[in-house]
């Protein structure tokens, strides 16, 4: 298909995002941003994200997006929601809309809290990754029947983008948590092997009673381990020398 000379740039823009190393948010309210611009009767935008602790509104282009986004999670229902937890076709993005809030009848009682407020129709998107919803692209406008055939597929691409923006961002936090552990636990054995070996030559003990003094002082004294070695260590840089730690 072909498509404008602006709607061209707005793709190529999208795809520029993925490659930068930004911060997720920033990336998703990019490109909540750019629906706006480009969907002629998009008024606001805004990404709902799964989380461990529930979902979250980000990248919203209004307060009023949080607000009604809102709505959807005090209700336990909406297009966005649905789009998170019932995608209709499995394996594929799917597409939620309401084209008239006044004659909506799937999602009354969202609809009705939302024209209180302005709106008139809503496009939600599921960010699919692997057959795994990992949130919604929900567009909204204060005209009803706002949406044409054209303006829903920009938006598949724009959740398309999304879903890719998020997936990498999920794998990259993850990786960078994981090189965390690693570093924080290489870190924890050698405090802790210091320790031991300033016992070792302080007590006249063998490398395993060493071990057992400071794990004792841990249990006794409820602290890590890590901070009990610690404390071996300060107070042998400091000519100290405390009773072992039984």
């Amino acid at each position: 298909m072909e498509y404008p000379g602006d709607l061209t740039e707005s793709f190529e823009a999208l795809s520029t995002f993925l490659s930068t190393p930004e911060d997720v948010d920033a990336t998703l309210s990019r490109i909540a941003t750019l629906s706006v611009a480009v969907i002629p009767h998009c008024d606001f935008a805004g990404i709902s994200l799964v989380e461990p602790g529930g979902i979250r509104t980000v990248g919203h282009t209004s307060e009023l997006v949080k607000e009604i986004d809102g709505i959807q999670y005090e209700t336990g229902e909406g297009p966005c929601l649905s789009a998170i937890k019932d995608p209709r076709a499995s394996g594929h993005p799917a597409t939620y809309e309401i084209p008239s809030m006044a004659l909506d009848t799937e999602w009354p009682e969202f609809s009705a809290k939302a024209r209180e407020r302005g709106l008139a129709s809503l496009l939600a998107f599921t960010l699919l990754s692997n057959e795994r919803a990992l949130g919604s692209l929900n567009l909204y406008a204060t005209l009803p029947h706002a949406f044409a055939p054209l303006d829903r597929r920009i938006g598949a691409i724009f959740a398309a983008h999304a879903a890719v923006a998020l997936a990498n961002a999920q794998t990259l936090e993850s990786a960078r948590r994981r090189v965390d552990e690693l570093l924080e636990g290489y870190a924890n054995r050698e405090v802790i092997g210091q320790a031991k070996g300033i016992l070792m030559e302080r007590e006249g003990c063998t490398e395993e009673e060493a071990f057992e003094l400071l794990r004792s002082a841990s249990s006794r004294l409820h602290r890590k381990l890590r901070e009990v070695a610690k404390g071996v260590i300060h107070s042998t840089s400091e000519g100290k020398r405390p009773p072992p730690p039984r």
